[in-house]
């Protein structure tokens, strides 16, 4: 099982008995218009399914996903699947995450991202991590800021909770950038 801490929380493999937690966090309005890919609205078949699908026994080196837990508390899960190069980018993680809204404001997510993102570069090669926002997200472009992403550029993005093309805001972490910020 693979495991990362950090201050105040606990980030462990997916596992399939985690849906109904999920599910009691993820059928959330506020949480799910912010992503591109659950269904809207979301069931309880959905969470089991999708943890299925994603937990640790089932996937392989190109997408995992980590359970953010606080104690007992499962509070949100956090992400990366491998994305392909594209003309002006390289292949590199891309990192995905949720929060339930009960722990929201909280500095939880940017702690999480934190520890994958120390994770990522600490155990994969690469020169850069990639993440964004649907605009109009400011909580969650601030924390990735926090953690020292930038603005790499802007598209349209298909938004299947919306069901719509939206602006959505891309954003890069060289590794470069990384090390001069952990290093100051």
């Amino acid at each position: 099982m693979n495991v990362i801490c950090t201050k105040r929380l606990r980030l462990r493999s997916l596992r399939a008995g985690d849906a109904e937690p999920i599910f009691g966090l993820f059928n959330n309005w506020n949480v799910v218009q912010w992503l591109s890919s659950p269904p809207w609205p979301y069931t309880l078949e959905h969470a089991r399914s999708w943890a299925a699908q994603n937990d640790e026994t089932n996937i392989g080196d190109a997408v995992f996903h980590y359970v953010i837990k606080l104690g007992d508390a499962l509070i949100g899960v956090i992400g990366w699947r491998m994305q392909m190069a594209a003309p002006s980018r390289e292949a590199g993680p891309h990192i995905g995450y949720w929060l339930g809204e009960p722990y929201w404001g909280q500095g939880f997510m940017t702690e999480a991202l934190g520890g994958v993102v120390h994770h990522l570069f600490a155990s994969r090669p690469g020169s850069a991590i990639y993440s964004g926002v649907f605009a109009g997200n400011i909580a969650s472009l601030r924390v990735q800021e926090k953690i020292g992403f930038v603005r790499e550029g802007e598209k349209l993005m298909h938004s299947r909770p919306r069901g719509a093309e939206l602006a959505h805001i891309d954003t890069i972490l060289t590794r470069s950038r990384y090390q001069t910020l952990s290093n100051s």
